[in-house]
């Protein structure tokens, strides 16, 4: 509650920078598993996914091309939630074959 405070504050910057990391720490660490269980169609796509949100942050600080990070925005957040849902879509097949764990 006390950071959802800084959002009307002076502190919205640092707050976005700091959320930012932990979940860019997050997907980083989202990536590697799907890396280690075999799954690098996945595991491309987080990539894509790691680098969209990097180009959001740079467009929204640097304010260079800002006019299109909405359309980014909007394309980030498809991304996100289309990899979220195969990800789960790919964790229900394996584990109703029974090979969670095993490559």
């Amino acid at each position: 509650m006390v950071l959802l405070a800084g959002f009307f504050l002076k502190f919205y910057d640092q707050i976005t920078i700091i959320a930012g990391g932990f979940g860019l720490l997050a997907i980083a660490g989202l990536i590697k598993t799907l890396y280690s269980e075999g799954l690098p169609k996945l595991f491309i796509a987080g990539i894509i996914l790691t680098l969209l949100i990097l180009v959001n942050n740079f467009i929204y600080f640097t304010k260079v091309g800002i006019s299109f990070l909405p359309f980014i925005q909007k394309i980030t957040f498809f991304v996100l939630f289309s990899w979220i849902m195969w990800i789960n879509l790919t964790l229900i097949n394996r584990l109703g074959q029974g090979e969670m764990g095993q490559k």
